[in-house]
């Protein structure tokens, strides 16, 4: 090869890279953007809760959201005894310092209950963050497995300031109709897509490309969850990006491909 195909074989690699890691840098500016309107749509603080894990396993392979009240830890979601916090040496350091540490998945340090739980692991690390609520620890947020740091240390953040706002009271009736309303349309326009284009769904979810393989019926969907919720209600949750993701992608956003837009919201 001459050293002037070289050159620009060089330049247009680089170039495909930087178009690469710009639509990556949208894409994970989408997922937070929409996970911060989720924890401040919550209506509730076990909605909020559950939004605050789902959001942060677009970050790490597993998250938990453990709560803090009267010295004792209470797993959200899960039956178990709650546990005193003085028997789990890495959450006291979490919730004496109020800052996030890195701790070893060990009977050692999570204690013996919850490291079998949480199935122990020699020299495997795990992720306490920290989430405030007037001045204490209401809650700690785990994460282990592939870990982004920064990503879930700012949702934990985020999910502090919401909670510390008092935001997760009901909303009124005539919102939460409106928001139903557009879960419900936006189910109705996946299941189509799924129903009408099976073929299509196929060979996106085979070839990791769902956008382009459905453009057309996206795009037309899109426009409709837009101009009917979006347009006018600017709380609005872009629950048609969630049903793609979920139905279309099997929660798998890479198979939604580099080219697609990401949330309409």
């Amino acid at each position: 090869m001459t050293s002037s195909l070289l050159t620009e074989a060089q330049a247009e690699a680089s170039e495909r890279l930087a178009d690469f890691a710009g639509k990556l840098r949208r894409e994970i500016a989408a997922t937070l953007n929409q996970s911060v309107r989720r924890l401040r749509g919550s209506e509730t603080e076990a909605q909020w809760g559950d939004a605050l894990v789902e959001a942060a396993v677009s970050f790490c392979t597993r998250a938990l959201l453990f709560t803090v009240s009267e010295n004792t830890l209470r797993l959200q979601g899960v039956d178990l005894t709650p546990i005193p916090i003085g028997t789990v040496p890495a959450f006291a350091a979490v919730v004496e310092s109020k800052d996030s540490i890195v701790a070893m998945r060990t009977r050692g340090e999570l204690s013996a209950g919850l490291a079998n739980y949480l199935k122990e692991v020699p020299g495997a690390r795990c992720w306490l963050f920290p989430i405030l609520k007037g001045g204490r620890v209401a809650a700690v947020l785990y994460a282990d497995g592939e870990v982004d740091a920064d990503a879930v240390e700012l949702l934990s953040n985020v999910a502090g300031a919401v909670l510390s706002g008092h935001q997760t009271t009901p909303a009124p009736a005539l919102e939460r109709k409106e928001h139903l309303e557009a879960q419900r349309l936006a189910r109705i326009q996946v299941a189509e897509i799924v129903l009408y284009h099976s073929h299509a769904l196929q060979s996106g979810r085979r070839n990791r490309d769902l956008y382009q393989s459905l453009k057309p019926e996206i795009d037309a969907r899109r426009q409709i969850f837009r101009r009917q919720f979006l347009e006018n209600s600017p709380g609005m949750a872009d629950y048609l990006h969630e049903e793609l993701l979920k139905t279309l992608a099997n929660d798998d956003v890479q198979l939604l491909g580099v080219d697609y837009p990401g949330p309409l919201a």
